[in-house]
C-alpha cells in the first residue's frame, strides 16, 4: 500500500507543516487540526460568511431590520455571540468601550474576518503560503479551541451578569 503523498509549499518545495507534520506538537488530535486553515481553503465558503458578515452589518449601520439571534429571541437570553455586530459596529466607529460592553470577543472575530477576507482575495501561490503559516500557528497554538473557550468564559460572565440583573 502506497502511503500518500505529502503537503508541500509550492514555493519552497519543503513539506508544508500540518496537523499530521511529524514536527507538529499533537497535544490530542481534537486540538491539532487547523480548524481555521481548513476553512480558508474552501474559498467559496469565505465568500459567503463575507457576504453574510458584510450584509449583517450594512443593516445595522443602516438601523434596517438585520439577523435577530434565535437564542435571544426565544429565551430572552444572550447566546455567545450576541451583540458581536453592534460591538464591531463600535470598533468601526473608534468606539473601544460600545465595543467591549457589547461584546468583548468581537476584536478576535473581526481579526478572523480579516484572515477570511485575505485568504479570499490573494492569488493562489501567496494564499497557499498564508494558509499553511495559519495551519503551522493553528496546529503550534490551538488557537481556535482557545478562541472558543474564551468565548464560552464571556459568554458565561454576560449570562451571569444579566440574570443577576433580572433577580436585583
Amino acid at each position: 500500500m502506497d502511503s500518500p503523498l505529502p503537503c508541500v509549499d509550492m514555493t519552497t518545495g519543503n513539506p508544508a507543516i500540518t496537523a499530521d507534520s511529524p514536527r507538529s506538537p499533537r497535544p490530542s488530535r481534537l486540538f491539532a487540526s487547523p480548524w481555521l486553515a481548513d476553512f480558508l481553503r474552501r474559498r467559496f465558503f469565505c465568500v459567503v460568511l463575507l457576504l453574510a458578515a458584510g450584509i449583517q452589518i450594512f443593516l445595522s449601520v443602516l438601523g434596517l431590520p438585520a439577523w435577530r439571534c434565535p437564542m435571544h429571541e426565544v429565551s430572552g437570553l444572550p447566546c455567545p455571540g450576541c451583540g458581536m455586530t453592534r460591538s464591531v459596529i463600535a470598533w468601526l466607529r473608534w468606539d473601544p468601550v460600545e465595543a467591549w460592553s457589547a461584546n468583548p470577543m468581537s476584536l478576535l472575530l473581526i481579526v478572523g474576518l480579516i484572515l477570511v477576507l485575505t485568504s479570499t482575495i490573494l492569488p493562489a501561490k501567496p494564499r497557499d503560503r498564508f494558509i499553511n503559516a495559519i495551519a503551522a500557528f493553528e496546529v503550534r497554538t490551538a488557537l481556535v479551541p482557545l478562541f472558543g473557550l474564551l468565548l464560552i468564559i464571556a459568554w458565561i460572565i454576560r449570562l451571569s451578569i444579566v440574570l443577576l440583573d433580572r433577580i436585583n
